[in-house]
């Protein structure tokens, strides 16, 4: 006999939505977060994901961005067939603050949305600014980290009439406080903004 699939917890409320196929947010949380849903490679705990993003993160090595985005792809379907995305969705990495970048030396969610772009040919625009410096999520708790990155991005573009979907990049997604932020500047348009993550806590 089969085990039946564990089902994923809403990554806001920690709570298991009633409809499985919400991706990552339960109905509730989808419209106080601005996000229809959130798609990733799996699960954080994985030993290949949770390497790939340190070595890219943190080690700088930005080849391996073309291996999490092969993984991340086949979770896109979730939103639409690739061919219509190609036609009706651009790919938004999440902006680091200049002098995060300064020192790092590059984007790791603007490397991961160039590689998903080399596959799908979804094209990508980088008119999200991080308009402040916050702190890392990571060091903070859950209840913290919307009240961080309250206010931090700007669009500071035009999205063109037959954009029908922002797919915002980032490589973890924990709280989701980051997606959300960043979907506020797409308040009130009447497309959707969903996150795609190589992976997520």
């Amino acid at each position: 006999m089969k085990t039946p699939p564990r089902a994923t917890t809403c990554v806001s409320c920690q709570k298991v939505p009633r409809v499985r196929k919400q991706a990552g947010i339960c109905g509730k949380c989808r419209k106080s977060l601005g996000l229809a849903g959130i798609v990733g490679a799996g699960p954080y705990g994985s030993p290949l994901l949770r390497r790939g993003v340190h070595w890219l993160k943190f080690k700088g090595v930005t080849g391996v961005s073309d291996d999490l985005a092969s993984l991340m792809l086949p979770k896109l379907l979730m939103i639409a067939p690739i061919n219509t995305l190609q036609r009706q969705a651009i790919l938004m990495p999440i902006p680091l603050h200049i002098s995060r970048q300064r020192q790092r030396g590059f984007n790791q969610s603007e490397v991961l949305a160039e590689s998903l772009s080399g596959l799908t040919k979804i094209p990508v625009n980088l008119d999200l600014v991080r308009v402040r410096k916050t702190w890392s999520q990571s060091r903070l708790p859950h209840d913290l980290r919307a009240k961080n990155m309250s206010g931090a991005f700007r669009f500071e573009g035009r999205l063109a009439p037959e954009v029908k979907w922002v797919l915002l990049v980032d490589d973890v997604s924990t709280s989701a406080a980051t997606l959300a932020a960043a979907a506020k500047a797409w308040e009130g348009w009447d497309g959707q903004v969903w996150g795609v993550v190589a992976a997520r806590r």
